[in-house]
């Protein structure tokens, strides 16, 4: 049971399009607005689309007189003074009536007459398996470009490179790891970018990825989730010098990862709020390094190989709200103080591992715990929790699973 922080992404979503400038649609002016060029070109990308809904994004497209004014088209949008085409979103998630990959189709080159477009999304449409053009390289005044779910295939153009402005991309979720990434290059030049989005993309050749990511003073999100890391060398983990300094949100899950992913991690220790390593096959004690970390909201460590006892500087991970560690080797028994200074604790699971001894007392004052998963352990003695909870000003626990134990409620 894995869930998102919403207050870290509607805060990271603010401050992403937030400078991406105000946009009108210039509904009641009679004035046509429109350039009547780029009202071409977005004809010739609608000729490359095919729509299965009738009513469907592009039914507003056309060249009918009533249909002059490009800017009144569902999915774009201009300048409020200059009339020029800078949205242009065909994802069908951003309409809750459309279904995923009602379009499909190819990517049209007149997409480089819109040359003032900033913000780009073509998620969730169907595009046939084809290679990412690198025409969308000569978009320069990009700042928000999404491919994903659109089952893309080939490597990534470097001329991605040159969207120095970007500050959102992602390419995730393509056509299962068909997008391939042997180098990270490119990326080194989108010094702007606060989200990076290429998890479920084959990224097992591109050894210079640490080298690029600590080298992006602004990104806020990282997720290279099921993506086939190069394995981070130890010796040079220490000497990489971090320039971002606003790291928050990071993802590397569900592909193996070695210890030394914990050395690299030390230069995000303080800003690092949410760091998810499920499944990544770790065969390590819990580190030492986690000790710093104490602006983590969200750990998941779930599902892996961890061994060894859940160590005291446990108690120092006071921001901690959800904390998943089931499915690993920990043993021996919970540290008296884990429960101490733990205001915000609402998930907590402890399941699958070979923990012994008594549910600590200090988890009898952890009055914000929603959901507590302690199965499958060795735990005995009194279980108190629920009646001491149930003392809390504000009762919180909503779900306890503390079955194959030898506990006594």
């Amino acid at each position: 049971m894995r869930k998102p922080s919403p207050q870290i992404v509607i805060l990271l979503l603010v401050y992403l399009t937030g400078s991406l400038g105000s946009c009108s649609t210039g509904v009641g002016k009679p004035k046509i607005r429109c350039k009547e060029a780029e009202r071409r070109a977005l004809l010739k990308i609608k000729e490359d689309l095919q729509e299965h809904a009738e009513d469907g994004v592009l039914s507003s497209w056309g060249r009918e007189e009533e249909k002059r004014e490009c800017c009144e088209w569902i999915g774009i949008r201009c300048g409020n003074k200059s009339g020029q085409v800078v949205t242009l979103d065909l994802s069908p998630s951003t309409f809750a009536r459309y279904d995923l990959w009602s379009l499909e189709g190819n990517i049209s080159s007149s997409l480089v007459d819109l040359q003032y477009l900033k913000y780009l999304d073509l998620s969730g449409i169907f595009l046939y398996g084809n290679s990412i053009p690198s025409f969308i390289g000569t978009l320069s005044k990009l700042r928000y470009l999404n491919l994903s779910r659109t089952f893309l295939r080939g490597e990534i153009p470097p001329q991605l490179g040159n969207l120095s402005s970007l500050r959102f991309l992602d390419l995730s979720r393509n056509n299962y790891q068909k997008i391939n990434i042997k180098n990270f290059k490119w990326v080194q030049h989108l010094s702007s970018l606060r989200l990076l989005d290429l998890s479920h993309t084959n990224m097992s050749l591109a050894k210079d990825w640490v080298h690029v990511v600590n080298n992006l003073p602004h990104l806020i999100k990282l997720n290279l989730s099921g993506c086939d890391l190069p394995d981070i060398v130890p010796q040079s983990s220490h000497s990489l010098v971090n320039s971002s300094k606003v790291l928050a949100i990071l993802d590397l899950s569900l592909k193996p990862l070695s210890a030394s992913v914990f050395q690299w991690l030390y230069n995000y220790s303080h800003t690092l709020v949410h760091l998810d390593l499920y499944g990544c096959k770790l065969e390590c004690p819990l580190p030492i390094y986690l000790k710093n970390m104490a602006a983590l909201t969200y750990l998941d460590l779930s599902h892996n190989e961890i061994k060894g006892s859940i160590p005291q500087y446990i108690r120092n991970m006071t921001a901690i709200a959800y904390l998943a560690l089931g499915s690993n080797h920990l043993e021996g028994s919970i540290p008296e103080a884990f429960g101490l200074n733990k205001s915000s604790l609402e998930y907590l699971d402890l399941s699958y591992n070979k923990l012994e001894g008594k549910i600590p007392k200090s988890f009898w004052k952890i009055c914000t715990l929603r959901n507590l998963l302690a199965s499958n352990n060795s735990f005995s003695g009194g279980f108190q929790l629920v009646e001491s909870a149930s003392k809390c000003g504000n009762f919180s626990l909503e779900y306890v699973d503390l079955g194959n134990n030898r506990i006594m409620g």
